[in-house]
């Protein structure tokens, strides 16, 4: 199995702030609401797949969350694995 790595969080993380930025355009009245409800559905797509593959990598590999918690540029983007959903759910929420 290929190296899962944290900063591949920030895709879905990416994709909701997209999605949340195109639904406040749709509530202007500049674009289709659609479109930002489909990005916050491909953040959370995205999101699920990567926490899966992520969590088979760290339970195949020893050690390696321990390491990617301390590791002083991967470790910050561990917090989105916690951070995207609470988007995508605030985001799904909205009038």
């Amino acid at each position: 199995m290929r190296r899962i790595a944290p900063n591949s969080f920030a895709i879905p993380f990416s994709l909701a702030g997209l999605g949340g930025l195109w639904l406040t355009a749709a509530d202007a009245g500049g674009a289709p609401r659609a479109v930002g409800e489909a990005l916050f559905l491909a953040a959370a797509v995205v999101w699920l797949a990567l926490l899966l593959a992520y969590g088979a990598h760290v339970a195949t590999r020893r050690g390696t969350l321990g390491s990617d918690l301390v590791h002083p540029v991967l470790s910050p983007f561990l917090t989105l694995v916690t951070i995207t959903p609470t988007i995508v759910v605030a985001g799904g929420l909205g009038p």
